[in-house]
């Protein structure tokens, strides 16, 4: 026991030294949310047809450009949308959807992720951005982990809000709006 105890304490290191490493080296730059998360799509769009899951797009085309990396904001849409389909995978509803939605908000610009699945459980509410905590058979509990590493590092937040009109999961992810200041190369923390 004391032996796979350290062991899982060094990989939790090397995960966490990982996504910082990742984070210090991407470079902040003005990333349209939208074309982020149709990029995102392209990977694992076919992966939700072959489940049955109907997919919506609800992006709003006037929103501001966000504060981050293109490439680790594609990572988050995947993340999110991958674990969206494995909690509809495990459900017999026949409507099988995930909505993704972009619309600014008085925070930033907010990606919500709604989707008819099994939703989340009291412990994992409690766990839910723990790495190495999952609810799956085959899962290592890395996705909302990583996510969550992510999102912060851009002086972004993530929140699961209740459920609400048939979706069990909604979680809201709030970025940065791109500034004048970040063109000029502002160093350092971001009002959040």
């Amino acid at each position: 026991i004391s032996r796979n105890a350290d062991r899982i304490q060094r990989i939790i290191q090397r995960v966490r030294n990982f996504v910082k490493s990742r984070q210090a080296v991407a470079q902040t730059s003005a990333v349209d949310l939208n074309q982020a998360v149709r990029d995102g799509l392209e990977m694992i769009e076919h992966q939700l047809m072959s489940h049955g899951i109907e997919l919506i797009l609800q992006l709003d085309p006037n929103i501001p450009a966000v504060s981050g990396d293109e490439t680790q904001i594609e990572e988050v849409v995947i993340n999110l949308v991958t674990n969206a389909r494995q909690t509809l995978d495990l459900t017999e509803r026949e409507d099988k959807k995930i909505v993704i939605e972009t619309r600014s908000s008085e925070q930033g610009v907010c990606l919500i992720i709604s989707d008819t699945g099994t939703g989340f459980s009291a412990d994992a509410l409690v766990n839910l951005f723990r790495p190495f905590f999952t609810t799956k058979a085959e899962g290592l509990g890395l996705g909302l982990s990583i996510v969550h590493s992510i999102v912060t590092g851009f002086s972004g937040k993530i929140e699961l809000l209740p459920p609400a009109n048939g979706f069990s999961t909604v979680l809201v992810v709030t970025l940065r709006v791109w500034s004048e200041e970040d063109e000029a190369g502002r160093e350092g923390t971001f009002p959040a």
